[in-house]
């Protein structure tokens, strides 16, 4: 079976990514908290307060990288890294294996890697015909950088990398679970 050849080398780049993901101090990952809410709608509100920032967040970069690089939207559907699953593709399990290591050594690793701690988390635009993918993140001070991935025989490979010039972008801050629990849900 093809999937077994990759099956190593994948593990160890979603192992990266998500180190990379992880330690970076601008992204905003929902995790469980273990300040305890006082009750379940207090913590649904939460989560839902802390997905319209980021989602807030998100639009304003794909807006600003779309520009900066003239992408036509409209021609790919457009994720964030994390919610990039084989399940939201027309993918077989052998062809997302490989666009994650793709992913995984031009991007997170290897001698074209640009992001950096403290850098936005990646977009990915994933082209309507499922032949391209653009990643694209923006860079702490601004600068937008897009990877090029197109799918040439059976493997992806990056074509192209590019760099300009974006709109600064403030991290996310989202008020601590206690804060917006007092703000919101106090009698």
């Amino acid at each position: 079976m093809g999937f077994n050849k990759y099956w190593y080398p994948t593990i160890a780049g979603i192992v990266a990514l998500v180190f990379v993901i992880a330690s970076n101090s601008n992204n905003v990952l929902l995790a469980k908290n273990n300040s305890k809410f006082s009750s379940n709608e207090a913590e649904a509100a939460y989560k839902e307060y802390a997905e319209k920032k980021l989602d807030e967040t998100f639009s304003i970069i794909t807006s600003d990288i779309s520009d900066s690089f003239n992408i036509n939207e409209s021609d790919y559907k457009i994720f964030r890294i994390t919610e990039f699953k084989r399940e939201n593709t027309n993918f077989s399990t052998d062809e997302y294996a490989k666009f994650r290591l793709a992913l995984s050594q031009n991007v997170f690793n290897g001698k074209d890697k640009k992001i950096q701690k403290g850098d936005f988390m990646p977009a990915i635009y994933l082209k309507k015909d499922g032949s391209q993918i653009l990643v694209a993140f923006k860079s702490k001070e601004g600068k937008n950088y897009l990877y090029v991935f197109n799918k040439i025989e059976n493997d992806w490979r990056v074509d192209e990398i590019k760099e300009k010039n974006g709109k600064k972008v403030e991290k996310v801050k989202l008020l601590k679970p206690e804060e917006f629990e007092a703000k919101n849900f106090s009698k």
